[in-house]
């Protein structure tokens, strides 16, 4: 399908390309994930603590969260029972105004169906209040949570650490960069504490990175590392979604992990995300344009362009990776097995596993490290090459 075929089914999104673009991500990372927990845990439970319906457009809520998500998991269990095995995927759905719970239940239930491994339950409450409940629910499974709130609250850190510090789980949360970022200069002390149970508790302004240069950078690296430390997750990474219209950062999921594969299957549906987005804002922009220049909306935008400008930004993604990894070689003894090298990468950069191998190679062919790979026949590094400094 190309894009402008997708573009055609995105009616119920107007005006909405940013939650389209975050749908997107979770969708695909949803899809692979469930694909990799059931063929190996056999059990799945997927947990949205803030679940809406808010501005659903569509009678089936086939752009929300929950209805994106039941029926991803329902299309990925059918498929694993067509192969033979017996999975189980469960979800919980969390929403505390009582008017949208009504809608969110009605939908829920009617694909309940525990009878054939699938069981949903919508809970109405505060997202902290249900987690209990939540746990109950999940049993022992692989445990998925999505925290995709208005605002910045409503999910402290110390009140959630129950579903992040399972072993078996990971974490997707909507960090709502334009707001925080617009108010972290302020000196309304509410509004400071406000943000304390997810920037690290007081103080939590001394500890943004007052050097750099990019003060979207300093602000997500802060974010990062306190859910890192929070969940006690080995990677979190984080990626950006812009606002449809300027070219300034929206909001930013953060994705938190224990797992190599993990964050490679993360950056793997990112990197069609940006396409997809990067196609998104085009589209819009030349949209508005053209209805202010009072013509007709007639031509989408050129998809070499896109391909280029994608290009032009990992272009960038990888320079700025080689210099990461170049300085990481000469604090570790100068030599490390590339499975210790790619994840740390890929949870700093928005690349994938592919271009760790091409940034060796590319270092390689500029006398930087050694060529390790070769003397077992490859062209490229894997998991036990050894990747030196010359």
């Amino acid at each position: 399908m190309g894009l402008e075929d997708q573009l055609s089914e995105e009616k119920f999104y107007a005006n909405r390309g940013q939650t389209r673009v975050k749908h997107y991500i979770l969708e695909k990372y949803l899809e692979g994930l469930a694909y990799k927990v059931l063929h190996g845990y056999g059990e799945l439970t997927y947990v949205d603590g803030f679940s809406g319906p808010w501005e659903s457009k569509d009678e089936n809520y086939g752009d929300t969260s929950f209805g994106l998500a039941i029926r991803t998991l329902k299309t990925v269990q059918a498929k694993a029972r067509y192969y033979g095995k017996r999975p189980t995927i469960r979800c919980v759905f969390v929403e505390k105004s009582r008017k949208a719970f009504s809608e969110l239940k009605d939908f829920v239930d009617s694909y309940n169906s525990p009878e054939t491994g699938f069981e949903t339950l919508a809970i109405n409450s505060e997202f902290v209040d249900a987690i209990p409940q939540a746990l109950e629910h999940a049993k022992r499974s692989f445990l998925l949570t999505f925290i995709d709130p208005k605002g910045w609250t409503g999910y402290p850190y110390d009140k959630i650490r129950p579903l992040l510090g399972r072993p078996g789980s990971e974490v997707l949360i909507n960090f709502m960069y334009d707001h925080v970022n617009r108010f972290r200069d302020m000196d309304d002390p509410k509004i400071i504490e406000s943000l304390e149970p997810i920037l690290g508790g007081k103080n939590w302004q001394d500890r943004l990175d007052s050097t750099a240069e990019d003060r979207s950078k300093a602000l997500m690296a802060l974010a990062r590392s306190v859910l890192k430390e929070e969940g006690d997750f080995r990677f979190v990474a984080s990626t950006c979604v812009s606002k449809e219209l300027s070219d300034r950062p929206h909001f930013y999921l953060l994705y938190g992990t224990r797992h190599p594969s993990g964050i490679q299957v993360f950056r793997d549906v990112e990197s069609k995300a940006l396409l997809f987005q990067e196609f998104l804002r085009r589209t819009a922009k030349q949209r508005k344009e053209e209805e202010e220049a009072g013509m007709g909306f007639l031509f989408g935008p050129s998809e070499p362009a896109i391909d280029r400008e994608i290009r032009e930004f990992l272009s960038r993604q990888i320079a700025e990776a080689k210099e990461s990894l170049l300085t990481n070689l000469s604090s570790n003894n100068f030599a490390q097995p590339f499975k210790d090298v790619w994840p740390p990468i890929l949870e700093e950069y928005p690349l994938r596993y592919t271009n760790v191998r091409d940034v060796c190679v590319e270092l390689c062919q500029e006398g930087k490290i050694e060529n390790t790979w070769a003397v077992n026949g490859r062209r490229k590094p894997e998991k036990d090459d050894l990747i030196k400094r010359c």
